[in-house]
């Protein structure tokens, strides 16, 4: 079981025409679902309730089934916490189980299936936060919009099967974090992962990145301490060359040598460029042969 790896999800709830789209992380820890409750996240969710009002009224079978005043005072509440969390008189982490609470208040007094169309609700476990007392945590970020592309696929399965083994050994207190586009994807989650790499000031075409800190990321103060590894130009069958230092940095709480993972960085790329280019590696071959036999 890969109990230390995160995904942030985007779970699309579908009733008659309309879609009511919501977040979620799926936890892969037996039925917890948490959540990195940063600023990105608190501002997608915030707009649900919104949605969904405009949902019951844009649909007049439905609203005429629905206590609107009751569901528009659940909503207001709702409204109401998220302008607290954003002021800060509320924490992130009370504000995603008062929130959620909330939110399945309004999802039961506005439901459609069974009122004016048979359909079915896939189960998501409810948000929790991510624990903020782990050892390390560690973010996979694809900012740049080429990811999303269907000729980079076989790139991506291959990134994200060095993600999985990577969070599968790092142990339990650490966590490895992959946003994702939609429940059923490993498709990055670009915009997700803009949001980050702007706060950490990455260059979109440097990456894919992995930042890895001490502190929860949306946690993390202007000064704090942040480890980032700029996997771009980097052939997706190398990338675990390079995890696998940090890794073992993190499996036995050493300090992450940073220069060691620049060298091994910038090696693996420039094997990568060899890969892509064989004639690159013969020519490289034969001066080094004509300079030691001279």
């Amino acid at each position: 079981m890969r109990n230390n790896i995160f995904e942030i999800l985007i779970f699309a709830l579908w009733a008659t025409s309309v879609s009511q789209a919501s977040l979620a992380q799926l936890y892969e820890r037996g039925d917890e679902n948490l959540v990195l409750p940063d600023e990105f996240y608190i501002s997608a969710r915030c707009e649900e309730p919104i949605q969904r009002l405009e949902w019951v009224r844009e649909d007049k079978r439905l609203l005429d089934q629905v206590d609107i005043k009751s569901a528009e005072s659940v909503a207001g509440e709702m409204s109401s916490i998220c302008d607290k969390v954003k002021k800060r008189e509320v924490l992130p982490d009370a504000w995603v189980i008062e929130f959620e609470r909330l939110g399945k208040s309004l999802e039961s007094l506005t439901d459609a299936c069974g009122r004016t169309v048979m359909c079915k609700k896939m189960f998501i476990p409810p948000p929790k936060p991510i624990p903020n007392n782990f050892s390390a945590y560690s973010l996979f970020l694809f900012p740049s919009s080429e990811w999303s592309k269907p000729e980079l696929q076989a790139e991506r399965y291959k990134i994200r099967a060095a993600f999985s083994d990577f969070g599968d050994s790092i142990g339990n207190k650490r966590a490895a974090i992959w946003f994702s586009t939609s429940f059923n994807s490993s498709t990055p989650d670009v915009q997700r992962s803009k949001y980050f790499a702007d706060t950490f000031k990455l260059n979109y075409n440097d990456g894919p990145f992995v930042v890895t800190s001490l502190k929860r990321p949306d946690a993390l103060a202007k000064n704090d301490e942040i480890v980032v590894i700029k996997l771009g130009g980097i052939n997706p069958d190398r990338i675990v060359k390079v995890l696998n230092l940090l890794e073992k940095d993190l499996r036995t709480d050493a300090d992450i040598r940073k220069r060691t993972l620049i060298f091994e960085e910038i090696k693996q790329r420039l094997l990568s460029v060899i890969d892509r280019n064989p004639e690159i590696a013969k020519e490289i071959t034969k001066t080094a042969i004509s300079v030691l036999t001279k």
